[in-house]
C-alpha cells in the first residue's frame, strides 16, 4: 500500500521527529503517527514517500527509507539523522 507524509512534529528540544501527518493512497484525512510507527510500516513492506504543496498542487516528493531501526529519512539524502526538515513542521 502506499502511503505519504505531508508534514512533522518535532521535539523541540532534541528536533528529532516525533510524528508525522500520514495519509493513504486516495484518503483525504490525515492521521497523526510516531515515527517508530511509519518504520514499521515500511519495514514491513508499505511504501512511503514525501508529498508537498507546490503552485496548490500536491507533488510526490522523495522515497522515504529506515535507518538505525526507526529513524526516517529520503533516499535521496543519506544524512544520519532525520531529515524530513522540508515539509511543513509543528514543534510539540
Amino acid at each position: 500500500m502506499q502511503f505519504y507524509i505531508k508534514q512533522i512534529k518535532k521535539d523541540s528540544g532534541t528536533g528529532n521527529i516525533v510524528e508525522v501527518a500520514i495519509y493513504g493512497k486516495g484518503e483525504k484525512y490525515r492521521y497523526w503517527v510516531r515515527r517508530e510507527f511509519v518504520a514499521q510500516m515500511i519495514n514491513q513492506g508499505a511504501a512511503v514517500h514525501t508529498l508537498f504543496e507546490r503552485d496548490e498542487k500536491w507533488v510526490l516528493g522523495a522515497k522515504v527509507e529506515v535507518y538505525e531501526e526507526s529513524f526516517l529519512r529520503t533516499v535521496a539524502n543519506t544524512r544520519e539523522e532525520d531529515n524530513l526538515e522540508s515539509l511543513p513542521t509543528v514543534k510539540i
